[in-house]
């Protein structure tokens, strides 16, 4: 039988600093195009690469990925929304200018789960180490950890965290950065930015899998990697509405530490 796909690919490609799991996806470019908005920061990425997996047919429990590339800044090629027909003044924030570079690199990501009954207890988690050398040599690993459990038969409680630091010189574009809908919601995207971060989120939902009211806090802080003795984080508190046991989402939150509401889709 198939032990594992393996594939080899030339890119030139826009790559994202990989704290934002909503990249490139529906709801990231349906916010772009409402509110202006884009959590997500860019560079360019040229380069091979050579891909190892499960086959598709069974657990994806872990991906392997081996690279040589070169890595650049790009700038927004666009300001286009819905909010800039309203108000002509306003732009897209800028991307941040990524440091150039030749690099040799492997990402290894491995995932356990257990549960698969949302009226269950459910568990998962995923374990990601990058390494790279060349015009900037360092060591990233970074963990998440996701539960969720019933608490009678409408009520339910999800906890999750995550947290990863840099070990050696971290380019720009491989920090960590926190704000917005997929990390730290009430604060603008690129709140908080270092070569090392952790967060934490706690959220209390009333209704079924299908439609679900949710309350919750955020909590995160990101800087470089000597500073977490003494950081502050940031946190927010807020509601949404939660469809498709999460497909859809739209959130209202306040940064406690900031002071103002914000929407998130």
């Amino acid at each position: 039988s198939v032990r594992s796909r393996i594939g080899l690919a030339g890119y030139r490609r826009l790559d994202v600093l990989d704290v934002s799991p909503g990249a490139f996806g529906a709801g990231s470019s349906l916010a772009a195009l409402t509110f202006g908005r884009d959590d997500n920061d860019y560079f360019r990425a040229t380069g091979l690469e050579v891909t190892v997996a499960p086959p598709e047919v069974r657990r994806q429990w872990y991906d392997l990925r081996l690279f040589a590339e070169r890595q650049q800044a790009v700038e927004a090629g666009t300001n286009g929304s819905i909010r800039r027909l309203l108000d002509s003044d306003f732009a897209f924030r800028p991307n941040i200018a990524a440091d150039s570079a030749d690099q040799l690199g492997a990402l290894l990501r491995l995932r356990a789960s257990a549960g698969l009954n949302p009226r269950a207890p459910r568990v998962a988690g995923e374990l990601r180490l990058l390494g790279e050398t060349g015009d900037f040599a360092f060591f990233r690993p970074a963990a998440t950890l996701r539960a969720t459990t019933p608490l009678g038969k409408r009520l339910s409680l999800l906890l999750e965290g995550a947290g990863g630091t840099g070990i050696g010189e971290v380019p720009l574009q491989r920090h960590f950065q926190l704000g917005g809908a997929a990390s730290l919601r009430g604060y603008d995207a690129a709140s908080l930015r270092g070569d090392s971060y952790a967060r934490g989120t706690a959220e209390l939902g009333i209704g079924v899998p299908f439609a679900r009211l949710a309350v919750f806090s955020d909590v995160g802080w990101a800087g470089p990697r000597d500073g977490f003795s003494r950081a502050r984080p940031l946190k927010s508190v807020g509601a949404g509405i939660t469809l498709l046991d999460g497909v859809f989402r739209f959130d209202v939150a306040r940064g406690i530490d900031a002071g103002q509401w914000r929407a998130h889709l």
